[in-house]
């Protein structure tokens, strides 16, 4: 028998990511945007702050008491391995400046 997740949970162990990424927030406020990687199906993001991600959108925004809302979901409060949306890419925003890490997977 061949073993999937249910019997064999190891299957599915973390593996060393197939690409890294950085996105260098020069100031609060600054959006960056990037496409996703050729053949990427998985991504984490990581930051020591407050941050937020834009899938497919290039105009990520802060949420602040002049906004209702944003698009954007705050990576930092809900952390994890997200699956890739078919969109062309992405974008990050932060309330400060910093480096976001973003790991990804192919598989």
């Amino acid at each position: 028998m061949r073993p999937i997740g249910l019997t064999d949970p190891g299957s599915f162990a973390p593996s060393v990511p197939d690409t890294f990424g950085t996105q260098l927030i020069s100031s609060a406020g600054a959006v960056v945007a990037q496409d996703w990687p050729s053949g990427a199906k998985l991504v984490n993001f990581s930051a020591g702050f407050d941050f937020w991600v834009d899938w497919g959108s290039t105009g990520a925004t802060v949420p602040t008491s002049s906004v209702a809302g944003s698009t954007a979901f705050q990576m930092s409060q809900n952390p994890g391995l997200r699956v890739i949306p078919p969109t062309t890419g992405y974008s990050v925003v932060a309330a400060s400046s910093g480096v976001i890490s973003a790991e990804f997977w192919g598989r």
